[in-house]
């Protein structure tokens, strides 16, 4: 097995730096909406959206990471963020379509004093991210254009870092497949522990999001919880599989 050495790594808070922003997240595999901003007058809800000068993509980059506690509705926190604001101040009402990133970015900071929360409030967002939206379409005449119909986008958590503090030295990396499996990190990565958990009071984690396989999100990560760790999720019928695979690597061709 390949010797994993991240020590020249720097801190991975730095990720949330103006640079990084500009390298790496400007991005639009990063970036939670497309980047032409549609637009049209306050006074006038029947003239053309036009598109509008949008935020810089380094601004956009820096909007697209999603801050949580940790305790309420991610899914409806980032679905909101979609959709049509008006803003008095440019007499313009702007829509905000989603952009259907590859990777959605969330800072959980968890406050000390925050309720405990069951394993199933723990699992949930991570195992299924639902986000709801809609899409502006072209009116009969194709003059205007008009909310569309509503859209339902599947997420699941494929990485978390819980970052470093005062208990923790080092950042903990936990990560999963499309499916929800944990993946199983090489026995010298020394930024692994299964000793914790996104969720627990007085902790910062970055979670990673990408799209979900669309079977995946039917399984119910309760029944099949599979060891202690954050989603230690395995598919029904894994341990049926495995044992069925070292039945047949143990036979003579």
């Amino acid at each position: 097995m390949a010797d994993f050495d991240f020590t020249h790594l720097p801190d991975i808070r730095n990720l949330r730096s103006s640079l990084i922003h500009e390298t790496l997240f400007s991005r639009q595999v990063f970036q939670l909406w497309e980047d032409v901003l549609l637009s049209q007058p306050l006074d006038d809800p029947d003239s053309l959206w036009v598109p509008s000068p949008a935020q810089p993509a380094v601004q956009r980059a820096q909007h697209s990471l999603i801050r949580w506690d940790g305790r309420a509705d991610l899914g409806q926190i980032i679905s909101e963020k979609f959709g049509i604001d008006t803003v008095v101040e440019t007499g313009r009402r702007y829509y905000y379509q989603f952009g259907k990133p590859a990777v959605i970015r969330v800072l959980c900071t968890v406050d000390e004093k925050a309720p405990d929360i069951t394993l199933a409030e723990r699992l949930g967002p991570l195992r299924r991210l639902e986000i709801k939206t809609r899409i502006l379409q072209k009116s009969e005449d194709e003059r205007s254009l008009f909310d569309g119909v509503p859209l339902t986008f599947d997420y699941t958590a494929a990485a978390i870092v819980r970052l470093r503090d005062s208990r923790e030295l080092l950042d903990l990396v936990r990560t999963y497949s499309v499916e929800g499996q944990q993946i199983k990190l090489p026995a010298n990565f020394i930024w692994k522990n299964d000793h914790w958990s996104y969720s627990q009071q007085g902790t910062s984690s970055m979670i990673y999001f990408v799209e979900a396989n669309p079977r995946s999100v039917m399984w119910n990560p309760i029944d099949t919880l599979y060891s202690a760790a954050e989603v230690a999720y395995t598919p029904p019928g894994w341990q049926e599989d495995m044992q069925k695979m070292k039945r047949c690597m143990a036979t003579e061709p």
